[in-house]
């Protein structure tokens, strides 16, 4: 205190507090106790600090305390801090402020000390990420040293701006121990402008980012608190606005909900930092949820939110005073204001919407503490088709849905109450929308249908009622309980839902169909009966149902098996019959789900069908004329599901069958047999092909090789052939054996009778130029399809009553002798055909046949050789003919008594008159021979006129009529006529013979009369 003088040091290396300065220059003087610093400069390692114009107690100087040093000096600074650790350090001021406190790259400031007060003309802080600046400051040291950053703040008179990108930097140094922001709202850049005076914070501008979110707070007041318990109770006051360019990436932030769009919410906050409150102004462009388009949002309301400390929230409470969404489709606008109150464990929020300028939408939700959420949604004439046609999943639709929905319990324990009704329901391309109300309500425990009624074009119905124990939002949707269901529906007119029946092929008709149902899933009891009726198919299926038809079904689950009471069909094709039972093993669960390894359990079914009308098989066997009779089909089948046993009986009864094939009808067919899995056999069949008994009976077996045949087949005089000109007849034995492929029908046919009798036209000869072809031998048949085309014949034909011909040239009996060998495609004969007396007409008279024979040789099946001797009278000449070689070019050798050369035989046997006559002809008159050839063929066309039977007949009426014409010449010069018509039946064995005679003698005169011959034997 004595102590005067002045004094200057200059040290290059020292130690102070286990710290080492490299400079420390002091200049200065002592004098009446008052240590003045004319200039003072002291650097360590990264700091540096000068004093200038300096003046301090002495005595508290020697004390060395830094704070009342501080307190009592007067002085004016600069100092630039790189190594905030070690100045703190060096200070001795590592207790009151902590070094990891204040995590700084540097520190740049001017200022001076005056009476206890730190004046700052200037401050530059960096901090990793972070700057900070700081204008015509002041703070009292004591503030300062005290190492409280409110306090400081509080005191604090001061102009800044800050730029923060490392925002827990920040965090460390205003609340170490809290969390001042949730986390994930840290913001990513934050920048500051404003003061501090009189201890509030003045925010003239701040503009913060978090993710895609920018933050603009203008003209903010915040009063600084005396500490961090006193933050909370602050009063604020600011404006803010917040942008989303992208908010998808702003919901990443708070949900996982998919949301994309823009948006700027303006708030207004006042209130306290614990319990502000703000008003809210929200639009968004574009916003879509999930991919649903919500387009423009516009919102208004208020919040206020109440915390125990700031960062945990307790209450929150909302007004929502305007809302309005349009998008493409609709809109959606707040018709009453949406008030709402959260807390942990409770929620309340209610308002009214309008929808597309019509429809009305109410929601009332309310989770009062400790109880479960419930909610009501009221809509009155909702239409799908607008703005909610955005978050409709399908092609649905409906209009003038007044709905009711009740929701309670949820998410534990959910119930489900719906009411309500429909104008008109469906989906795209529904031809019958229909119009429809319901009551259900849903729980854990399943789903009750008090009401649920559909209607199309006012006449379609579908009822329901019961309980279903199903939940659709559990692992396992079956659940135990009892179940209860009764159903109707009533389509009684089906044409309406043709959309649906099409692919049945049903177009008309009318249909109900009633279902009882109780018991559980794992044993249903219950009943369902179909009833349709007049209901008409699609033309593909008219070849089955000409008319339409009725059909019954009665079905019932009863334990441990599924019973068919009855079930029928009627058309006026066929009616059917069916009843039956599966013993089946299986849960209702199990069938429902189709969860089967393998069919189980035994069946039993009877059915039986009845055909009323058979020619419905015209349209797929075009060889088919008609098809008459009583059909039926009786079926059974029992055994193991997978493997049944199935048999059964058919029968036709008086049937009748025409078709195209050279074969005879069938008629009063009656048939009788049976089938099973492996098999079908005809125990017996019995009918008439033209007039004779038939017979058939056999088996049709399925064997490891395909399919083996046994058939046998036999008849009576049996029509086997019949057209305009040829009939045949035979008794017949033929057997079918063998696989399907390659059959063989082996057997026996008698012939017992026939005849041909096709004239042969002469006068449709005459005139011909084109000379005739040999086209080797013809066949009466041949199959071009399997399985007859590939079936080899062995079958003996013989004679019992021998086959006649008869026809305009020939009267003649045939009996054969033969075998039809070959194969379906080409079938052919062997053996021998015997020709018994016969006759052929010729211009000349009768040529009669003594004897022949035609011969099928093997090797040369279908040129067939003739062998034939025959014999006639021309004349006073006996004429003798023999025809040898191939029927189709046979060789005639002719002989006669008297002789005559062969041209002339031959010319005589043609025309009944000799070569000589023709001199006549050549001078002008008809000879002989030309005139009986022109009677011949004009008796042929008499023949064809008239029409006779020549079948039954031995000889035609034509026949008996004789003319010879020129025997002689009359005096006048003409030739004579002389005709006999025989009024005899029989030629041979009368004793006499009578004729009706006519001539023009030679001496030119007519005469008339009978003619009595006796003839003698």
């Amino acid at each position: 205190e004595e102590a005067a003088g002045s004094f200057e040091f200059d040290v290059q290396e020292c130690r102070v507090h286990g710290r080492d300065i490299s400079t420390l220059v002091v200049k200065g003087d002592v004098a009446k106790g008052i240590l003045r610093i004319a200039k003072a400069e002291a650097a360590t390692s990264g700091n540096r600090l000068r004093v200038s114009n300096g003046a301090a107690p002495m005595g508290l100087v020697m004390e060395g305390r830094v704070l009342p040093i501080l307190l009592g000096m007067q002085a004016e600074f600069s100092a630039e801090v790189g190594d905030w650790e070690a100045l703190l350090e060096l200070a001795a001021l590592e207790d009151q402020i902590p070094k990891e406190g204040f995590p700084l790259d540097s520190l740049i400031i001017e200022g001076s000390l005056t009476d206890g007060i730190l004046r700052v003309v200037k401050a530059d802080v960096e901090a990793p990420g972070n700057h900070m600046s700081l204008r015509n400051g002041a703070l009292p040291v004591e503030l300062l040293l005290d190492g409280k950053i409110f306090p400081i703040l509080g005191g604090l008179q001061v102009e800044f701006g800050a730029e923060i990108t490392d925002w827990q930097g920040i965090q460390k140094l205003l609340a170490p121990e809290d969390e001042l922001l949730p986390a994930g709202l840290e913001p990513q850049r934050l920048s500051l402008n404003g003061r501090l005076a009189e201890g509030v914070l003045y925010l003239d501008e701040a503009r913060g980012e978090v993710a895609e979110v920018s933050m603009t707070i203008n003209q903010g007041k915040v009063p600084v608190p005396a500490d961090t318990e006193a933050f909370a109770s602050l009063p604020v006051s600011m404006a803010v606005r917040i942008e989303s360019a992208d908010l998808q990436k702003t919901a990443e932030l708070f949900t996982v909900m998919a949301v994309s769009g823009r948006a700027g919410v303006d708030m207004v906050i006042f209130g306290s930092v614990k319990e502000p409150r703000a008003t809210i102004k929200l639009t968004g462009e574009q916003v879509n949820i999930k991919e649903k388009q919500l387009g423009t949002l516009t919102l208004q309301g208020e919040i206020q939110l109440f915390q125990d400390k700031p960062g945990s929230l307790k209450e929150a409470r909302f007004i929502v005073t305007e809302f309005d969404v349009a998008n493409d489709y609709g809109s959606l606008a707040l018709i009453s204001p949406v008030e709402g109150n959260w807390q942990p464990g409770s929620f309340a929020a209610s308002g009214a919407f309008q929808i597309d300028g019509d429809g009305e939408i109410a929601i009332n939700i309310k989770q009062p503490q400790r109880q479960d959420l419930a909610a009501e949604i009221t809509t009155r004439g909702v239409d799908s088709d607008g703005w909610l046609a955005t978050f409709l999943a399908g092609n649905y639709f409906f209009h003038d849905a007044d709905i009711e929905a009740a929701f309670a319990g949820l998410p534990g324990n959910p119930q489900v109450q719906l009411t309500g009704s429909m104008r008109e329901a469906g989906w795209e391309d529904m031809p019958f929308p229909m119009s429809g109300r319901f009551g259900l309500q849903y729980s854990p425990k399943g789903v009750e249908i008090s009401e649920f009624v559909w209607m199309s074009h006012g006449r379609n119905e579908i009822t329901l009622t019961g309980f279903l124990p199903f939940d659709p939002l559990a692992p396992e949707p079956l659940l135990d309980g009892k179940l209860a269901l009764n159903s109707r529906i009533d389509f009684r007119v089906l044409e309406d839902i043709g959309f649906f029946l099409e692919p049945l092929g049903i177009r008309k008709g009318s249909a109900t169909l009633d279902v009882e149902l109780t018991g559980t899933w794992n044993e249903p009891l219950g009943r369902v009966q179909l009833q349709g009726e007049r209901i008409e198919v699609s033309d593909t299926l008219k070849e089955y149902f000409d008319a339409p038809i009725n059909i019954t079904c009665d079905l019932a689950a009863e334990p441990g098996r599924i019973v068919l009471h009855s079930a029928s069909l009627e058309s006026g094709v066929y009616t059917s019959q069916a009843a039956g039972t599966w013993q089946h093993g299986y849960t209702f669960a199990e069938l429902l789900q189709k969860d089967w390894a393998e069919l189980r359990g035994e069946v039993l079914l009877d059915a039986s069908l009845r055909l009323k009308d058979l020619n419905f098989l015209r349209e797929r066997l075009p060889w088919l004329r008609r098809i008459e009779g009583d059909t039926g089909v009786n079926l059974h089948v029992a055994g193991p599901v997978a493997d049944p046993v199935i048999k059964g009986l058919f029968f036709l009864k008086n049937g009748e069958l025409s078709h195209t094939y050279n074969l005879p009808m069938l008629s009063s067919v009656n048939l009788e047999g049976e089938f099973d899995t492996d098999s079908i056999t005809i125990t017996s069949m019995r009918g008439e092909a033209g007039g004779s008994p038939v017979t058939l009976s056999g088996r049709i077996s399925r064997v490891t090789e395909g399919v083996d045949v046994h058939l046998r087949l036999g008849g009576s005089n049996v029509l086997l052939l019949r057209n305009n000109s040829m009939l045949l007849r035979g008794d017949i034995q033929l057997e079918v054996t063998g696989l399907l492929e390659r059959l063989v029908i082996r057997g026996s046919t008698g012939l017992t009778g026939g005849y041909y009798s096709k004239n042969i036209d002469f006068l449709g000869k005459v005139g011909t130029t084109t000379a005739p072809v040999s086209e080797g031998g013809t066949f009466l048949f041949s199959f071009e399809e399997p399985p007859l085309k590939n079936a080899v014949f062995d079958i003996d034909i013989t004679t019992i009553e021998p086959f006649r011909i008869r026809n305009n040239l020939v009267r003649s009996t045939l009996r054969p002798e033969l075998s039809l060998k070959g194969t379906g495609e080409l079938p052919f004969l062997v053996g021998v055909i015997y020709i018994d007396p016969s006759r052929l007409l010729l211009p000349s008279g009768r040529l009669q046949v003594q004897s022949g024979l035609v011969r099928f040789l093997e090797k040369d099946p279908d040129r067939p050789e003739i062998d034939l001797v025959a014999s006639s009278k021309v004349l006073d000449y006996d004429i003798n003919v023999v025809m040898q070689g191939s029927l189709d070019e046979p060789v005639y050798t002719l002989s006669s008594s008297p002789a005559l050369p062969n041209d002339d035989l031959l010319l005589l046997l043609l025309t009944g008159q000799p070569p000589k006559d023709e001199e006549v002809a050549a001078s002008g008159t008809l000879g002989r021979g030309t005139t009986n050839v022109m009677v011949y063929l004009g008796r042929d066309f008499l023949a064809k006129w008239l029409e006779e039977d020549a079948i039954t007949s031995e000889e035609s009426i034509l026949e008996r009529f004789e003319l010879d014409y020129g025997r002689a010449v009359t005096k006048s010069g003409e030739q004579t006529i002389e005709s006999t018509f025989r009024l005899s039946e029989k030629e041979v064995g009368e004793k006499r013979v009578y004729y009706l005679s006519g001539e023009k003698d030679r001496y030119d005169a007519y005469n008339y009369g009978l003619k009595v011959v006796f003839r003698f034997e």
